[in-house]
């Protein structure tokens, strides 16, 4: 009997022993589970703030990047509206010089004006290397933009691949020895319309 009794408190001891280890155990769990939730949470919000501060430390040099590329774009597009605005008075100085080789008015606007000669009228127009008026006055203004030839380098009216460039070339009189003389050249960069203007008055070499 004894025995039997012994082996009856050790089973009882037994299922308390593991009542109690199955309840420890449940509560570690649980412990276990609340600490990772919480562990979760805080490395969602690290993560946030990580992502913050990388966004931020990154937008300083891409904006920076990005103006240095406009900024570079830009002055090379005025550096060539301004040869081309230059280009615009050097071609009516050159009609002018021409004029008076040919023996004709420095304007060409009385007497004989034929092979040589360009009539410096008063009037808004599109001259390029290419002009020759010989007795008539230059291309008048159409506002075309100007051509560009990769072979030749030059620009034109007359051949090449169209680019965003336009020039205008206008005369005036301002008194009866002097002509006044003024280039512009105009285009759109990054959805803003420019201009360079550029002027000069022409005298009468006679």
């Amino acid at each position: 009997m004894k025995s039997i009794q012994a082996i009856n408190q050790s089973v009882a001891s037994m299922k308390a022993i593991s009542i109690h280890r199955f309840h420890r155990a449940k509560r570690s769990i649980a412990f276990i589970e609340r600490n990772d939730s919480s562990f979760s949470g805080f490395t969602l919000l690290e993560t946030i703030v990580a992502l913050t501060l990388i966004v931020s430390a990154l937008m300083g040099p891409f904006a920076l990047a990005s103006s240095g590329i406009f900024g570079a774009k830009f002055s090379r597009s005025k550096i060539v509206a301004l040869n081309l605005s230059q280009e615009g008075i050097e071609l009516i100085r050159q009609m002018r010089e021409n004029n008076v080789l040919s023996g004709a008015q420095w304007r060409g606007l009385s007497g004989t004006c034929g092979a040589g000669c360009t009539r410096l009228q008063d009037g808004s127009y599109q001259p390029d290397v290419y002009t020759s008026a010989n007795g008539s006055t230059p291309p008048v203004s159409t506002n075309v933009a100007l051509l560009f030839d990769e072979v030749s380098g030059l620009y034109s009216q007359t051949s090449g691949t169209a680019t965003r460039f336009t020039r205008v070339v206008d005369i005036s009189t301002p008194s009866a020895d002097q002509m006044r003389v003024l280039s512009t050249v105009t285009w759109v960069e990054s959805g803003v319309g420019r201009r360079i203007q550029l002027e000069v008055v022409l005298y009468n070499w006679l």
